[in-house]
């Protein structure tokens, strides 16, 4: 027992040295406008999103940026999507997604579309429960510039709807960007290891998405944002990730039921390509588990001591410690129910099979 709390004491403080790492020395966005300012196309797959197109596109046509094109694709909704974008029609582009082809899953398969529809020199994919804030494309644009960038993804602030996601969210997402890869090299070094990407808010310049190949790389990916920095990494483009909480703000999921479609169809292909590597996070999460639960004292205090800090980074406010031990293990049980489901290839997205 001596030994494994030994190794459980260097484990957090290692996790919280490198959480200190990356909140410190991560790369910033840039907000230095530019001139003349490039086109930019956003572009807006939406399936079911009449809610968030209600709400968020007015964000999106209010933008301090001038030369800029919104287009949204309408990818089959069963809701009242088409009647929300009818009423945006004179000032959005918006598109009919043809039928999903043999192969293509349903997000990439809309990106792909959008993309072919595009005129900008710039391409923003953004996910339609997205709220930009009033500058957001002009930073966006800004830090292509600044970083000398092929493309670059941003990882945002999370707003929650219901306490399920407020708890398990923060342990399945943001904890782990901050805690595992060593984001702070990325302004040093090219690793695939950095290779991390959010389909939330992915940005291209045009040839650089031409050239990789747009998303008919990816056209079977379920996390098609991690495979296409990935390629970038392989194709040596100048990609990088940002924590970026002051660009926009997303709601993933809008109920408990969302959560848990979501999350079965993610975890497990987030976390590893195959059953090892599936493993090894696995194991990550327990041991953070097990520190938070079966020993007090200083393991427990640097476990939330890191868990505070990733969540100021991210700008999160209102923090309820009520809910921190209860997120970990419904994270875990949610690992696990995604990799039975992946073995057994049962993954639902919006009314899709995936696969």
């Amino acid at each position: 027992m001596v030994v494994l709390k030994l190794f459980l004491l260097g484990y957090v403080i290692v996790t919280l040295f490198m959480v200190i790492l990356n909140s410190i020395f991560r790369l910033r966005l840039s907000h230095q406008g530019i001139k003349p300012c490039p086109k930019i196309s956003v572009l807006i797959p939406a399936r079911n999103e009449s809610q968030n197109l209600q709400k968020h596109l007015p964000l999106w046509l209010t933008q301090t940026y001038s030369n800029y094109e919104i287009l949204v694709l309408n990818d089959a909704s069963e809701d009242s999507t088409a009647e929300v974008l009818n009423t945006f029609a004179n000032r959005v582009k918006v598109l009919t997604g043809l039928e999903l082809p043999q192969g293509w899953f349903g997000k990439n398969w809309a990106c792909h579309q959008l993309s072919q529809k595009a005129s900008g020199d710039i391409f923003l994919f953004v996910d339609a429960d997205v709220a930009p804030n009033g500058n957001a494309i002009e930073t966006t644009v800004a830090t292509l510039h600044q970083h000398k960038l092929d493309a670059f993804s941003a990882f945002l602030k999370q707003s929650f709807t219901h306490w399920t996601s407020k708890a398990v969210i923060p342990w399945a997402f943001q904890f782990p960007i901050l805690a595992w890869p060593p984001l702070f090299l990325s302004r040093f070094i090219r690793s695939s290891a950095l290779s991390i990407g959010n389909g939330q808010w992915f940005c291209f310049k045009k040839e650089c998405y031409w050239n990789l190949g747009g998303h008919s790389t990816v056209k079977d990916s379920v996390i098609e944002d991690i495979s296409l920095a990935k390629i970038l990494h392989k194709n040596k483009h100048n990609y990088r990730p940002f924590i970026a909480p002051e660009l926009a703000t997303v709601t993933m999921y809008q109920s408990t039921q969302d959560l848990q479609e979501g999350l079965t169809k993610n975890l497990a292909s987030i976390y590893g390509k195959n059953l090892i590597e599936n493993f090894i996070f696995f194991g990550l999460f327990l041991a953070l588990f097990v520190s938070l639960f079966f020993y007090s004292g200083l393991l427990f205090i640097v476990v939330l001591s890191a868990f505070y800090l990733v969540q100021l980074t991210f700008r999160q406010r209102g923090i309820n410690f009520l809910l921190i031990p209860l997120g970990l293990p419904m994270t875990l049980a949610l690992f696990v129910q995604s990799l039975l489901a992946k073995r057994n290839r049962q993954l639902y997205w919006k009314g899709r099979k995936l696969g």
